[in-house]
């Protein structure tokens, strides 16, 4: 633990997220006790961890510029080299100090996640280099947990590799943290969090017996994680969170660089009064190592949730937007099984515009690992939200988008008519009327191709070559935004007349310290529109970006049928971190109209052959051809070319299922297949398959269209329908 400095460092957080994400939460999911995982937690030897206190507080100092300190590196060298399956390296990071210890186990299925956990090894003493520091509660209990979580966490198997990191020179400004955190945010690692061991062994005379999560300088959702992960585990052992006032930590190097980071501590008030001098020994400072094997064991339970034992994977391309308001939008996910467990079901839960979420199974399809699924129309206009979730026959789970529980992050697509009013990609020389400002110091931004220069920000547009952004890497600088600047970039008037319904849309890469400290905000006609995510009192919530994220915001309130809109990308930054600012591309105005409904509309895209279900067709063939009768015709070849009857086309290649269709036409299984419009021209017919008895449906994909009789003087669009398993 290393003591406040004068001025406290400002730090904060991101939401944890590694994939495509576009939409608001289906709400926070229960932490499901995964066997796997209970099983690495049961193995957790509280002996180990006390034999590895004592061993390290045996030297007489490990201050990282002592020779004591290498000899203590050994010792930790040795026993993570004695750990099957995983890979140690040392990582130094200036001359004359102790090196970091690197211990990794590569991940199986996705080795490109990397999570890291963390804890200082070295100790000092205040009263002088020469002076002993034995350091057992810190941070000797924080190495010996890290150390046994390795041995403990190297017997699973999970998705992505976990990185063990032993740190030098945290009592020297985490130096060593902070090196090991900028390599990998230089060399673009998806870090998927960084959860911190230090001072772990000390229990006041009656205080609780609980594990304390340190908030400021920390990340609030992984955190928050953490958390309920511990008490799904480990019920017996309390959880608090709070801010303490024992001073700073190693997690502090990665969430200050965008890495969401977790501080796992004995005590936010009654800490060890003894650190930092000879004190700081077994039985005095180190006092409770059942409270040191129970936080080390909520560490496995946090660390192997986050990285995920192997079971399944998902492949899925996401939905893209529609102008078709009546749907189906068809669905599908490749799922494949990295064990002896098959894939047992894979559900597909969606919440289209502002309703309910809905979970629906998906069919499997007869191409292997395939499954087929699909999600109504939108009625008019709006978004749908989506993911998909699978399970295995020993009931272990896996889902998409990646995130730490179902339903945290979900895939979103637009159901709609876009009408552009103004466009830019940046492509075109020139400014297109674009105008940047310098309100205060400096104005950094810059149009080009993003270099990815300060490891926050791309390494490319969007789309084509350009893009628009505070210091784009370009003419030496560095890629960061400084400190205690105030800039905007500004659009060119806007005429929205006429206009409603206006919608900003761009390709945003932001990357920004919380809004209690710098502000990225969007303004029209010099009125905030959004702003960046701000805690109260500072440090939980920056926004970092680790891909090119479509951004929307409604900005109708000031743009509806307005001659001259102006928006404006600003910036304004304090003292203290700096991030890479606001990266723009494919800026639109638009509105955002009804889309089309089809004649003929499907409510699934996909059935069962062998569990049957039920498929309905609305039909709307208009108030002209009201009290006609109609058929629904099927094609089991296609729809074109189409067919000409009595001068009519109609989109079917009439063949083999098209004549069984007539013969089943107003049965139990074709109901309503036949018959007469209503008073405005519309029907539903119903496709009822029973279960199990049309086997050899499966893989075959069916082609339906309405038209009316005697004569066919209309017939609708072709809609086609796949059969699973």
């Amino acid at each position: 633990m290393r003591r406040f400095e004068s001025t406290p460092i400002t730090a904060a957080s991101l939401t944890l997220s590694w994939a495509l994400l576009f939409a608001a939460p289906a709400g926070a999911q229960p932490v499901t006790v995964d066997p796997r995982v209970s099983s690495l937690v049961a193995q957790v030897s509280k002996g180990n961890i006390q034999n590895a206190v004592s061993q390290l507080s045996s030297f007489h100092t490990r201050r990282s510029d002592q020779p004591e300190a290498l000899l203590a590196k050994n010792w930790l060298v040795a026993r993570f080299q004695a750990i099957p399956g995983v890979t140690v390296t040392t990582e130094t990071f200036q001359a004359g100090y102790a090196p970091n210890i690197i211990c990794e186990l590569p991940g199986a299925t996705h080795p490109e996640r990397i999570l890291v956990l963390g804890a200082h090894y070295d100790s000092i003493n205040e009263g002088g280099a020469e002076k002993p520091a034995p350091g057992a509660d810190d941070n000797a209990s924080g190495a010996a947990g890290l150390l046994e979580a390795a041995r403990v966490l190297a017997q699973g198997q999970f998705e992505a590799t976990i990185r063990v990191v032993l740190f030098a020179a945290e009592e020297f400004n985490l130096d060593g943290s902070s090196a090991d955190a900028q390599g990998l945010v230089d060399s673009g690692a998806q870090v998927l969090g960084m959860l911190n061991l230090d001072m772990i062994s000390y229990r006041q005379a009656g205080d609780a017996y609980d594990v304390d999560f340190i908030l400021g300088a920390t990340d609030t959702d992984l955190t928050q994680f953490c958390m309920d992960v511990t008490s799904a585990y480990l019920p017996w052992l309390g959880v608090k969170s709070g801010f303490d006032d024992a001073g700073d930590s190693d997690h502090h190097s990665y969430q200050s660089r965008g890495i969401p980071s977790v501080f796992f501590f004995e005590d936010f008030n009654h800490f060890s009064p003894w650190i930092h001098t000879a004190k700081d020994a077994t039985g005095k400072s180190a006092n409770d190592f059942d409270l040191a094997h129970d936080i080390t064991r909520s560490l496995v339970a946090s660390a192997a949730s986050l990285a995920q034992p192997v079971d399944l994977d998902i492949l899925h391309a996401p939905l893209a937007g529609s102008a078709d308001s009546g749907g189906p939008y068809a669905t599908s996910a490749t799922v494949a099984s990295f064990t002896s467990y098959a894939v047992a079901s894979v559900d597909l839960v969606y919440r289209a515009g502002a309703g309910a979420w809905t979970t629906t199974a998906m069919v499997k399809s007869a191409t292997t690992g395939a499954w087929l699924g699909s999600i109504p129309g939108l009625p008019g206009h709006g978004n749908v939200d989506y993911y998909i979730h699978a399970t295995d026959s020993a009931g272990y789970a896996e889902w998409t988008p990646e995130a730490k529980r179902p339903g945290d992050a979900c895939f979103r697509f637009k159901v709609g008519t876009i009408t552009p009013i103004f466009q830019d990609d940046f492509e075109a020389p020139g400014e297109n009327g674009w105008v940047s400002v310098k309100e205060k110091k400096e104005d950094d931004w810059q149009k080009g191709k993003p270099q990815g220069a300060s490891g926050f920000d791309p390494s490319a547009a969007a789309s084509g070559h350009s893009a628009r952004g505070n210091d784009l890497g370009l003419a030496g600088l560095n890629g960061k935004y400084k400190a205690k600047v105030e800039n905007y970039l500004e659009s060119p008037p806007i005429d929205c007349t006429g206009r409603t319904g206006v919608l900003l849309r761009y390709q945003r890469w932001l990357t920004v310290e919380d809004g209690f400290y710098d502000q990225a905000r969007i303004k029209v006609n010099n009125q905030t529109v959004w702003t960046n995510a701000k805690t109260p009192g500072g440090g939980a919530q920056h926004t970092v970006d680790k891909a090119w994220t479509l951004h929307e915001v409604d900005v109708s309130a000031l743009a509806d049928d307005n001659p001259s809109v102006r928006v404006r990308f600003q910036l304004k930054s304090d003292g203290g971190l700096q991030f890479g600012g606001w990266t723009l591309d494919d800026f639109r105005l638009v509105t955002v109209g009804d889309g089309t409904v089809a004649p003929l509309v499907a409510s699934r895209s996909c059935l069962s052959a062998a569990q049957g279900g039920t498929v309905q067709f609305s039909i709307d063939a208009g108030a002209q051809h009201a009290h006609r009768p109609y058929i629904v015709g099927i094609s089991g070849t296609g729809s074109a070319p189409a067919t000409v009857v009595d001068g009519t086309p109609i989109p079917l290649v009439f063949d083999a299922v098209t004549q069984a269709g007539l013969q089943l036409m107003n049965s139990q299984i074709l109901a309503d297949f036949g018959g007469t419009l209503s008073a405005t021209g519309t029907a539903t017919a119903t496709l009822a398959l029973p279960g199990g008895s049309v086997p050899a449906l499966a893989g075959l994909r069916f082609h339906f269209a309405a038209f009316t009789l005697a004569p066919v003087t209309w017939a609708s669009n072709a809609v086609s329908l796949e059969f699973g398993l």
